[in-house]
């Protein structure tokens, strides 16, 4: 039991501006590919359709995907995950941010396995290690996702870690396991030292 790929939209989050990194991350190259690029192939084994929320203005479009412009009135990777499901009516959300660049199919296959699994069923799935709920790489339902989203967005921390509060959501605890593809594909590269760690 699955989710075919044609009800899945993959919306990465690559709006970031860099700060600790010192250049664009997305184009930093790891593996021989550009995050954003090893972003799109991961995704898109998974999802028929991948959504680039590429920040206030357009950039990326060499990448030959639909862009996602942040939202003026909002900030933040919430601004990038409310662009994208804007360009999207597909039921099901994937959200990968493009720094995640050890993540694989397998460890979208966690995600979506929990997701179909959960009884009584979810409108999210979170992984969750020990630094707390993850919220950069999660599975969620279009509809009460988005109405979530806009709540969010209204109170005095827009984090999206709180979606939790808003959502049914089934946590899935990463196990603590260095060879298990959700914690691999958990760790984000801030700054150009961890690019030295080698790539899965």
């Amino acid at each position: 039991m699955s989710i075919p790929p044609a009800q899945i939209a993959a919306i990465i989050l690559c709006g970031g501006q860099s700060r600790r990194f010192g250049a664009d991350k997305a184009i930093a190259t790891r593996g021989g590919r550009t995050f954003l690029q090893r972003a799109i192939d991961c995704a898109g084994t998974r999802a028929d359709e991948v959504i680039l929320a590429c920040g206030p203005v357009r950039r990326y479009e060499e990448f030959g995907r639909t862009l996602a412009l942040d939202p003026p009135e909002v900030t933040g990777p919430l601004a990038g995950m409310l662009a994208g499901l804007a360009q999207t009516e597909r039921p099901y959300i994937l959200f990968l941010a493009v720094d995640l660049a050890d993540a694989t199919p397998a460890a979208l296959d966690q995600l979506i396995e929990a997701m179909v699994t959960a009884d009584p069923p979810v409108d999210l799935v979170m992984p969750e290690s020990e630094r707390g709920p993850e919220p950069l790489l999660t599975l969620g339902r279009r509809a009460p996702l988005a109405l979530a989203l806009r709540a969010l967005s209204t109170t005095a921390v827009p984090a999206p870690r709180l979606l939790v509060h808003h959502l049914t959501t089934r946590m899935l605890t990463i196990a603590d396991d260095p060879t298990d593809p959700l914690r691999r594909a958990i760790t984000n590269i801030n700054t150009p030292a961890d690019l030295d760690t080698p790539p899965r």
